[in-house]
C-alpha cells in the first residue's frame, strides 16, 4: 500500500472507530460512554425482535434466560473497561479503549458460538444444521435469536439437550474463563465446497457427480437468466459447509468429533459479523494487502502458508497451516474471532510470488515448502 493509501485508511478508520462518541481522553466520562457502548452491544445481543417467529412458552423461557444474563454479565464488562484502562494509563485514547473492548467483545461472542457443553448438546446441535432448511436460522436479527430458531427445529430429547447445552454456554460467559479453545481440524469445510464449486464451473467435475442441495444450487448455479435466489454472506458460507458435513458422515452412524468440530469451525461468529462497520467509507485494500478490519483492531502477527509447486515452478495449490497472532485488547485466550483475518492476504502473496525451491531441492522437480508471513501494523 502507497503511503498516501495508507494514511487515507488510517484517518478514515480514526474517524469511523469513534463509537463512543468521543475524541480523546483522561477522564471518568470517556471511560462510562465505553462500557455504556458494551452493555448497548451486549443488549442488541440478546434481544429478541418483536416479529421473532418463536414458540410463546421458548420466548418467554428466552427473554427470562437473557434479562438474568445481562445482570449477571453488567459487574463482567465493568471489570473489562477497568482492566484496559489501567493498562492503556494515566493518558489515552477513547478510540484505542473502545477497539480494544471491541475486540474483546469480538472473541467472547466467537467463543460463545464454539463452545459445546456435552456431547448431547452438540450431537443436537449437529443434527439441526444439517437438517434440509438448517442454515434458515441466518435472517435472525442477532445471535441469540438465532440461537433459538436452531433449537426450535428440533424435537423431544433432542431440542432439551440442545436447549440445556446453550443454557450452559450463557452461564459460561460469566464463569472463570471460558475452556481453551480446541485447535482447528485439519478438514476445511468451506475450502472443500469452494474447491468442488470451482471443479463444477471449470468443467472437472459435474453437478450429477457433485450433486448440491436443489437450494445452494440455484444460488450457485442459477438458471439462465436468473439471478441468484438468495444473497450470499452467512447463509451461503453455512449451506456450503453442511452440504460437505453430510458429505464425509457415514451412513446411519453418528458424526465423528473432529467433522462436529469443523462445522462449528465453518458457522464461527467471527469478527466480521459482531463488531460494527465503519460509518465513513473506507478504500478496500488489494487482495495481498492489510485487510482494513485487522487494522483497525492492531491484529498483528505470522500465518504460515503451506505451496506445492508443479516441476515447471507453477503454483499447485496453497494453503495456511499455522496462525501466530495477537490482538490488543485480548490476553487471556485465543483471539479466534480475529485469528483468520490475515489468511487471505498471506495466500494472495504466496500466490503473486511463487516461493522459490530452497537450496538443495533439485530443478524441474515438484517441491513443497512452508512459508510466514508477517505482518505489523507498520507496514
Amino acid at each position: 500500500m502507497n503511503t498516501s493509501r495508507r494514511q487515507l485508511v488510517l484517518a478514515t478508520l480514526a474517524l469511523a472507530a469513534a463509537r463512543p462518541g468521543g475524541a480523546s481522553a483522561d477522564d471518568a466520562a470517556s471511560q462510562d460512554r465505553v462500557l455504556e457502548w458494551l452493555r448497548v452491544t451486549a443488549q442488541k445481543t440478546f434481544a429478541l425482535a418483536d416479529g421473532a417467529w418463536l414458540d410463546p412458552s421458548l420466548r418467554r423461557a428466552a427473554e427470562t434466560w437473557a434479562e438474568e444474563h445481562l445482570r449477571r454479565l453488567d459487574p463482567l464488562l465493568q471489570a473489562w473497561v477497568d482492566e484496559e484502562r489501567r493498562i492503556l494509563g494515566p493518558s489515552f485514547h477513547v478510540n484505542e479503549l473502545w477497539a480494544r473492548m471491541a475486540s474483546r467483545w469480538a472473541n467472547n461472542v466467537a467463543l460463545w458460538s464454539l463452545y459445546t457443553a456435552h456431547q448431547e448438546h452438540d450431537l443436537a446441535w449437529w443434527a439441526a444444521i444439517t437438517s434440509p432448511r438448517g442454515c434458515d436460522f441466518l435472517p435472525a436479527t442477532n445471535a441469540w435469536e438465532g440461537t433459538l430458531v436452531v433449537v426450535q427445529r428440533l424435537k423431544g430429547a433432542q431440542r432439551e439437550a440442545l436447549l440445556d447445552g446453550e443454557r450452559a454456554a450463557l452461564r459460561r460467559w460469566t464463569e472463570p474463563g471460558w475452556p481453551a479453545p480446541p485447535p482447528r481440524p485439519d478438514i476445511d469445510l468451506l475450502a472443500e465446497a469452494q474447491s468442488l464449486i470451482d471443479g463444477i464451473r471449470s468443467g472437472r467435475a459435474s453437478l450429477e457427480s457433485t450433486p448440491l442441495p436443489p437450494n445452494l444450487a440455484a444460488n450457485r448455479f442459477p438458471a439462465e437468466g436468473e439471478g441468484p435466489r438468495r444473497a450470499g454472506g452467512r447463509w451461503l458460507s453455512c449451506m456450503q459447509a453442511a452440504w460437505r458435513a453430510r458429505a464425509q458422515q457415514p451412513a446411519g452412524t453418528p458424526p465423528s468429533d473432529e467433522l462436529r468440530l469443523a462445522l462449528r469451525y465453518a458457522l464461527l461468529r467471527s469478527a466480521e459479523y459482531s463488531v460494527p462497520l465503519p460509518d465513513e467509507p473506507v478504500p478496500p485494500p488489494q487482495a495481498h494487502e492489510y485487510p482494513t478490519l485487522a487494522r483497525r483492531h492492531a491484529v498483528t502477527g505470522d500465518v504460515v502458508v503451506e505451496v506445492r509447486v508443479d516441476a515447471q515452478d507453477r503454483l499447485q495449490a496453497a494453503r495456511v497451516v499455522e496462525r501466530r497472532i495477537t490482538v490488543e485488547g485480548i490476553r487471556d485466550q485465543r483471539p479466534i474471532a480475529f485469528e483468520t483475518l490475515l489468511d487471505a492476504p498471506a495466500l494472495a502473496q504466496a500466490r503473486r510470488n511463487v516461493p522459490a525451491r530452497l537450496a538443495g531441492v533439485a530443478p524441474r522437480t515438484p517441491y513443497t515448502r512452508r512459508v510466514a508471513y508477517a505482518f505489523n501494523l507498520s507496514s
